[in-house]
């Protein structure tokens, strides 16, 4: 049996709960869960049989045994639970937490360091899954509010020379960018040779493109860094008025409920966001990272309205490039 381990640390609040859905636990279940997301998106087979087909055979399926095998050890976590409603300066980008007092008497996940443990008989099994959660280590989070910057975190060192070589190391800003580029790189040749894919889907969320911002400066702390970015998040989706601005908005994510609901023509209860919000540490600096998703975001010809007995507006996709378009 091959194992890798990665050593993690968290770096903004985490969501995420066990089976009661009140207490802090990491779940290796849930954690298998985001890393088929991003190993999908790296992947973005245009033939969905054969995509399914390659993903069953690593994560597993109803009728197939997982190759790989997650475990998390904690290294703290007692001291690293605290009670949501104790979080000074809750962000905004938090919202849900404040709608609903339920919500507020939960708790969460800060400074908390873990291991994340894969382990395989499957050389190959082991290497893809290996670079999705290195992926959804530097592009996405664990837990509720992960596009929005819950649920950040960071690998600090692996037990195997060649995925330290995929860590972040230096803190400059265009030191890191460029980091984040090869990184990328070195993930998506592997797969596109592996599949010898001609080009990528448009049929679900991949990372065909590496489109993201990051932020100019540094911050001292996640706080300073989250509060910065949702600042200029929440001023672009407020720059407008009336109904159309709340149209304009669903393509940041579905549902929309207030101030007004949004109806959906065929009918899609839920959307996740293609847009991630999230917070990058590099020794003692950190830095606000919006990524853009490639793909649909729903599918041609769906329209959308306030009026459920008149849906027919289209959706406004270019909005998300819009708003990277006013960051650095």
């Amino acid at each position: 049996m091959i194992k890798i381990v990665f050593e993690c640390e968290t770096i903004t609040p985490m969501f995420m709960y066990g089976a009661d859905g009140l207490t802090p636990e990491l779940r290796p279940a849930s954690i298998k869960g985001v890393m088929r997301f991003w190993w999908r998106a790296i992947n973005g087979n245009n033939n969905i049989e054969q995509l399914r087909d390659a993903e069953s055979e690593i994560f597993g399926s109803t009728d197939k045994k997982s190759k790989v095998i997650v475990r998390v050890r904690y290294k703290s976590k007692k001291e690293n639970i605290v009670k949501i409603k104790e979080i000074k300066k809750m962000p905004y980008l938090f919202y849900p937490f404040y709608l609903d007092e339920a919500e507020t008497k939960k708790s969460c996940f800060i400074n908390l360091k873990f291991e994340v443990i894969l382990s395989s008989r499957d050389e190959k099994a082991l290497k893809e899954a290996s670079y999705a959660f290195i992926l959804l280590s530097l592009f996405g989070g664990l837990g509720s509010r992960s596009r929005r910057g819950g649920g950040s975190f960071r690998i600090v060192k692996t037990n195997d020379s060649e995925y330290n070589k995929l860590l972040l190391k230096n803190s400059d800003r265009k030191q890191l960018s460029n980091s984040l580029y090869q990184i990328y790189g070195v993930i998506k040749k592997y797969f596109q040779e592996e599949y010898r894919k001609e080009k990528f889907t448009n049929e679900y969320s991949n990372l065909s493109n590496l489109d993201f911002a990051l932020s100019y400066t540094s911050f001292d702390n996640w706080e300073s860094a989250l509060q910065n970015i949702e600042k200029k998040y929440k001023n672009f989706r407020a720059d407008g008025e009336g109904d159309g601005l709340i149209l304009d908005n669903t393509s940041f994510g579905l549902p929309i409920l207030e101030p007004k609901e949004v109806f959906i023509k065929p009918e899609i209860d839920r959307r996740a966001s293609p847009m991630i919000i999230k917070i990058l540490q590099v020794q003692n600096k950190y830095y606000w990272f919006v990524l853009k998703l490639n793909g649909e975001f729903l599918p041609s010809g769906t329209k959308i309205g306030l009026d459920k007995e008149n849906i027919n507006e289209e959706i406004s996709e270019s909005i998300i490039d819009d708003f990277l378009g006013t960051l650095p």
